[in-house]
């Protein structure tokens, strides 16, 4: 096609004419196209925002701050914050872990016109109820014990805030209904400090242990005075819990000049020559080995001269089905055993018979068990059977001391039957090896620090992850545990390793 040039004249004489439409001449109809345009760009700012988003940005807030706001179960976020609400009849929901739910039904309304611009908005306040159970407090005790005691290696995964959070929550809130008192509060948290094992542990106890002190305030000259004072009376009856701050802090040393410290839990070995045998077809017998004072109460105490057997579990699931491999599947739903619990048993065991010590056996188990045997062979007032406390058999095992060069070699075949060591100075066999034992107690990482903590932990409302077991077993070498060797296991485990020697208490 030939190009056409034109000048620069012919060029400023072009005009382009537009044609009527519908008969409408141009001059008419283009104000109205303008006018379109202009409509529509109003449409597109002041109007359409309004209709694709109408509702209202509400301002949430509450007391204490931290709750999570639901709108109809979907979360928006946690107080104080702004968030938009649709247009409508909403279910508005703040919850935390230590608070009455509140909830409440809001006639949402909406703004179409202008809303680009100038937000609805509204404010929406509630004082929440802290509202804690006995029971809820022990669940949360154990949540922290098991963070606190978990293997370093979690720095980039911080510990979550539970101690201080519960704490700022108790003391921060607008309304407490709760039965937890502050007494409650510092069983808690002295509690705690048994399982601080790691500095991010630490730190979150001490900070817990700020807002405690304060009672959920800024430190000030009088609290913090009177949290200093409250450490050192802490600290005048464990001393032994500065090994536990100088991993962290760079301390003096401090000496309280007080010959008398010492873990004081009320127990005088004293040896006897005393004994109850509950079972005369059976060898086992309760041998006394000292007196102990708890409470101001006196007693009496026994220690099974040997590990329970399997003839003596056979007579305890003969009364107790609800404990027999039927019901199995039961227990592990309770979480009082796993798929381990009596794996070696075998059906011909006779009742009362074997020689062959139990093992593969929980904690929960060990208790029932010796609660049953209480009911049955020591029914009389002011007699108990348990399991004993970790420092209990400590202190029985180093006074019965058997040597490492005594103990039979097992070649980690497995144990031998009960008795076959030779009995220690309070004639008690096989405390050093050929089972650990379950204790009584939860563990603490930091329980040998705290004389005058775990003593009373056997009357504590909480719950450890572990529980302590003594003694070493036929998998560890003579002289590979020694007496002040401390293990523990989840109490559900049931394994190999592990059986249980019980203690029996007569009130004088």
């Amino acid at each position: 096609m030939k190009r056409i040039e034109l000048s620069e004249d012919e060029l400023n004489e072009q005009k382009v004419t537009l044609k009527p439409i519908f008969g409408i001449q141009p001059e008419c109809y283009i104000k109205y196209v303008y006018v379109f345009l202009l409509l529509f760009v109003v449409f597109l700012v002041f109007i359409l925002p309004g209709l694709l988003k109408n509702g209202t940005y509400y301002r949430f807030s509450s007391s204490p701050q931290g709750a999570s706001v639901y709108a109809d179960d979907i979360r928006l976020g946690a107080t104080p914050g702004l968030y938009f609400v649709p247009r409508g009849e909403r279910e508005i929901t703040l919850k935390t872990p230590y608070h009455e739910t509140f909830t409440k039904v809001v006639k949402v309304k909406g703004q179409v016109f202008g809303s680009l611009f100038i937000k609805r908005k509204k404010d929406f306040t509630s004082p929440l109820n802290f509202n804690l159970t006995r029971e809820s407090l022990n669940r949360e005790h154990l949540n922290s014990a098991s963070w606190f005691q978990t293997d370093e290696g979690y720095s980039s995964q911080p510990l979550p805030p539970l101690m201080t959070g519960l704490m700022a929550a108790y003391y921060r809130s607008a309304q407490n209904t709760s039965e937890i008192s502050e007494k409650d509060l510092l069983e808690y948290h002295i509690s705690l400090l048994r399982s601080a094992a790691q500095i991010q542990a630490y730190r979150q106890w001490q900070d817990s242990a700020a807002l405690f002190a304060t009672k959920g305030k800024v430190l000030n000259p009088h609290s913090y005075l009177t949290a200093i004072l409250t450490g050192v009376d802490f600290l005048k009856k464990n001393p032994g819990s500065l090994d536990i701050f100088k991993q962290y802090h760079t301390l003096d040393s401090i000496d309280f000049m007080d010959p008398k410290l010492k873990r004081n839990n009320g127990l005088v070995i004293t040896g006897g020559t005393q004994s109850y045998q509950p079972l005369l077809s059976d060898p086992l017998q309760f041998r006394t080995v000292g007196r102990l004072n708890r409470d101001g109460q006196e007693y009496d105490i026994y220690a099974a001269d040997r590990e329970i057997t399997k003839g003596w579990y056979a007579l305890f699931l003969a009364d107790h089905p609800e404990w027999t491999l039927s019901a199995l599947d039961e227990l592990m739903k309770n979480q009082w055993v796993d798929e381990n619990y009596l794996h070696d048993w075998d059906s011909e065991i006779v009742p009362g018979r074997s020689r062959e010590p139990l093992r593969f056996v929980s904690h929960p188990a060990a208790q029932a068990f010796c609660s049953w045997m209480e009911d049955k062979y020591f029914d009389s007032a002011g007699m108990t059977v348990r399991l004993p406390g970790e420092w209990e058999w400590e202190e029985i095992a180093l006074v019965n001391s058997l040597k490492s060069s005594e103990r039979p070699s097992q070649k980690n075949l497995g144990p031998l039957e009960a008795g076959s060591f030779k009995p220690g100075s309070l004639n008690l066999y096989d405390m050093e090896g050929n089972l650990w034992e379950w204790c009584e107690n939860g563990f603490g990482m930091n329980d040998p620090f705290l004389y005058n903590i775990t003593e009373t932990s056997r009357d504590s409302q909480y719950s450890f992850p572990d529980f302590a077991v003594r003694g070493g077993s036929w998998a560890n070498n003579p002289g590979q545990v020694n007496i002040d060797t401390r293990g523990s296991q989840p109490g559900s485990w049931c394994t190999a390793y592990v059986g249980l020697r019980p203690l029996l208490l007569v009130q004088r």
